[in-house]
C-alpha cells in the first residue's frame, strides 16, 4: 500500500504541465513616409502668334485681335503710333516695332473691359517669337523713391529730386522731327503738332513764350530756342489728355538732331525774355532853311470905271406845275434761297453749355480729338487748318455755333455758321 502511494506520487510529479502566458506578436515598425520628390515647376513658353507678314513697319504700330484669324484683322497693317491707344478696343493688342531694334516687338495688352487702357507690355524676340520680358505701362510704373536722407546734426543736406522716369521706346534714339527752317527765333517759342502735315502746323512760326504753355493742346510740343545757346532746341512734351500740362522736356542738338538729355519741367518754363528796347535812330541836326529875300510886289492894278447895269427884261412866269404821273410800286427783291446745309455732328459729341471743342470734318466721331468739352480760352490759336470749333452758348441752349478755320491757315476763322440742334439745319451765317 505504501509502495503504490509512492508510485502514484511519482507519476503525478512526472506529468506536471507548466502553463506560460502566450508570447506577444512581434510588431514591425511602420515604414517611414518618404517626402515626395521636389518636381521643378512647369516651364511656360509664350509664343507671339502673329505671322511675319502681318507685323507693322519699323517705327509704326497696328491693332491686333488675339484669337482672330490674320485675314480678319483690322486695317491698316501699319500706321503711326499717335492716338492709336485711344481707339484700341477692350481686349485688343497694340503691336509696335521700334526702329532702333528691329528684332523686338512690343505688344501692349489692352484691358478686357476698359478700351484704351494698357495694363501690361510684353516684349517678344522676332527670331524665336518667344517672350523676352514683361513691363508695366509707362503711366503705371511705380516711381523710384530715393533712400531717406539722414540729416546731420549741424545742417541737413538739400534733398535731391527723384530721377526722371525712363524714356518711352518711342523717344529712345529718335532724332528731332522739326525741320530747321520751322524752328522759332532765338529767345522765342512756337507750337508744333508731331506727325502732322506741315500745312496743318499752327502759326505763327515764332512768337513770345509768355502764356504759350497755358494754351498748348494735348499731345503737342512746345519748341523753345534759348538766346544764350542757339545750338540747342528744347521740346516741351504736353500730356496726352490734359491741355497745358508739361510732362517732360527734351533737349536736342541742332547740329546732329540727336537727343542730348531729358529734364523735368519747371514752374517757370519756358523762360520769358525781356522785351527788346529799341533805341531811336540818331537824327541828323536840322539845318535852318535859308533866308529868302522878300518877293518884289507888282504895282497895284487900278479897276476900270463903274458902268451902269443893263436893263433887265421882266421875269418869265413858269407854267403851272403839273402833278407827276403815278409811278408803279418798286419791285420787291426775291426772298433769299433757303440753305439746305446740315450739321453732321452726333448730339453725344457736342460740347457742354458754355464750352467748346475742336471737330475735324470728314473724320469718324470715334477718331476725333479729345477732350469732348473744354474751355474756349486759347482754342482758336491751337485749331489746325480746315477744322471746326463747336461752341454752345449758355444763353442759347438750342443752337450751336460752328467757327470754320481756313483750309490753309491754322487759327484763322473765315466764317461762323449757326445751326439748330433739334433739326440740324443752318439758321444763319455771321462774320467772324
Amino acid at each position: 500500500m505504501k509502495t503504490s502511494l509512492l508510485s502514484l506520487l511519482a507519476l503525478v510529479a512526472g506529468c506536471t504541465v507548466v502553463v506560460r502566458p502566450p508570447a506577444e506578436p512581434r510588431r514591425e515598425p511602420p515604414p517611414q513616409e518618404r517626402p515626395p520628390e521636389q518636381q521643378p515647376p512647369p516651364v511656360t513658353v509664350v509664343i507671339l502668334e502673329v505671322p511675319p507678314g502681318h507685323l507693322p513697319d519699323p517705327g509704326e504700330c497696328r491693332l491686333w485681335y488675339p484669337g482672330v484669324s490674320p485675314g480678319r484683322q483690322p486695317r491698316p497693317r501699319s500706321r503711326p503710333c499717335e492716338q492709336i491707344a485711344e481707339i484700341a478696343p477692350a481686349g485688343s493688342w497694340i503691336i509696335y516695332r521700334p526702329s532702333y531694334d528691329r528684332r523686338l516687338a512690343y505688344v501692349r495688352v489692352v484691358d478686357e473691359r476698359r478700351p484704351g487702357i494698357v495694363i501690361r507690355v510684353r516684349i517678344f524676340d522676332l527670331e524665336t517669337y518667344r517672350l523676352v520680358r514683361e513691363e508695366l505701362p509707362q503711366e503705371e510704373r511705380p516711381p523710384v523713391q530715393p533712400p531717406p536722407v539722414q540729416p546731420p546734426p549741424a545742417q541737413p543736406p538739400p534733398v535731391q529730386p527723384p530721377p526722371p522716369p525712363p524714356l518711352s521706346p518711342l523717344f529712345r534714339a529718335a532724332p528731332l522731327a522739326v525741320p530747321t527752317e520751322q524752328l522759332p527765333d532765338p529767345g522765342e517759342c512756337r507750337l508744333w503738332i508731331p506727325s502732322a502735315p506741315l500745312i496743318q502746323e499752327p502759326l505763327p512760326r515764332s512768337r513770345s513764350c509768355q502764356g504759350i504753355a497755358a494754351i498748348a493742346p494735348p499731345r503737342t510740343w512746345l519748341v523753345y530756342r534759348p538766346s544764350d545757346n542757339s545750338r540747342l532746341a528744347y521740346i516741351g512734351v504736353e500730356d496726352e489728355r490734359r491741355a497745358g500740362v508739361l510732362i517732360r522736356i527734351l533737349v536736342y542738338d541742332l547740329a546732329t538732331t540727336h537727343l542730348v538729355r531729358d529734364e523735368l519741367p519747371q514752374a517757370d518754363w519756358p523762360p520769358v525774355q525781356p522785351p527788346r528796347v529799341e533805341r531811336p535812330p540818331i537824327q541828323p541836326p536840322v539845318q535852318p532853311p535859308p533866308v529868302q529875300p522878300p518877293p518884289v510886289q507888282p504895282p497895284p492894278v487900278q479897276p476900270p470905271p463903274a458902268q451902269p447895269p443893263p436893263a433887265q427884261p421882266p421875269p418869265v412866269q413858269p407854267p403851272p406845275a403839273q402833278p407827276p404821273p403815278a409811278q408803279p410800286p418798286p419791285a420787291q427783291p426775291p426772298p433769299p434761297p433757303v440753305s439746305t446745309a446740315t450739321l453732321n455732328v452726333p448730339p453725344g459729341h457736342l460740347p457742354e453749355l458754355g464750352e467748346c471743342r475742336v471737330w475735324i470734318p470728314g473724320v469718324p466721331p470715334g477718331l476725333q480729338s479729345r477732350p469732348k468739352s473744354r474751355s474756349c480760352d486759347g482754342i482758336v490759336a491751337s485749331a489746325r487748318a480746315g477744322s471746326w470749333i463747336l461752341y454752345r452758348p449758355a444763353n442759347e441752349p438750342k443752337v450751336v455755333y460752328v467757327r470754320i478755320i481756313d483750309e490753309h491757315r491754322a487759327g484763322i476763322v473765315v466764317r461762323v455758321q449757326v445751326f439748330d440742334i433739334q433739326t440740324k439745319r443752318l439758321v444763319r451765317e455771321e462774320s467772324p
